[in-house]
């Protein structure tokens, strides 16, 4: 809300449909022009007028209920939870590390993740960045069912944030299909290998397997 206030308080005598157009202006990412006018439509309920004023219009505060959150303390906690879970992340591929110990870690990663997730929104980055993390966790204690399961919770997140075509999706469909062919999950992986070859090629051509050969190998 905080960008949005300021510009809205600079203007004077503009109507609520400008005020709209100011909320799905400069969306952070490219957007088709079906969401962006999706969008626009409940821009114009969320600050309809009531009793010739404007509601729920200030800093923290829910644009749909007008509840009021902490954010600076929202903001902290999101950090702490992602600085534990880098610490968790570098001890659990430690050599040393028993699967008793691997297993109390990854016990606390889990719990440092739902506490992201409690003050962040379902589809922000850094909850992508962590469910990523967790997958990695369980390749490492050998539990690749869960990894999958983690590994699709970050690729769903990215996949609301980026176009359906973008090579951030691809890279991590290579994940993906790489734990799924570890437990012999080849309809799966086929599925997503076709996907990766369309992102792929599209951004690097038909031959980009002569500049990732790995990807050479999961196809075969």
């Amino acid at each position: 809300m905080d960008k949005a206030v300021v510009r809205l308080e600079k203007l004077v005598g503009t109507d609520f449909v400008s005020y709209a157009k100011i909320f799905t202006r400069d969306l952070a990412l490219p957007v088709d022009e079906q969401l962006r006018q999706s969008v626009n439509n409940v821009a114009h309920l969320l600050i309809a007028t009531e009793n010739d004023s404007m509601r729920y219009i200030s800093p923290g505060q829910c644009l749909s209920c007008g509840s009021i959150c902490d954010l600076e303390r929202m903001q902290k906690v999101a950090n702490q939870s992602l600085g534990y879970l880098k610490r968790v992340q570098e001890e659990i591929c430690l050599a040393s590390c028993t699967g008793n110990e691997k297993q109390r870690l990854l016990d606390e990663a889990l719990q440092f993740l739902r506490s992201l997730r409690s003050v962040l929104h379902a589809f922000n980055k850094d909850i992508a960045k962590a469910e990523d993390v967790i997958a990695e966790m369980f390749c490492l204690t050998l539990q690749p069912q869960s990894a999958i399961h983690h590994c699709k919770e970050s690729i769903q997140i990215l996949e609301k944030l980026y176009h359906s075509d973008h090579i951030v999706i691809a890279n991590e469909l290579v994940k993906l299909v790489s734990i799924e062919l570890s437990v012999n999950n080849y309809a799966c992986a086929k599925k997503n290998l076709a996907r990766i070859d369309h992102i792929f090629s599209r951004h690097y051509g038909c031959n980009y397997v002569k500049m990732f050969p790995y990807l050479r190998t999961l196809q075969r």
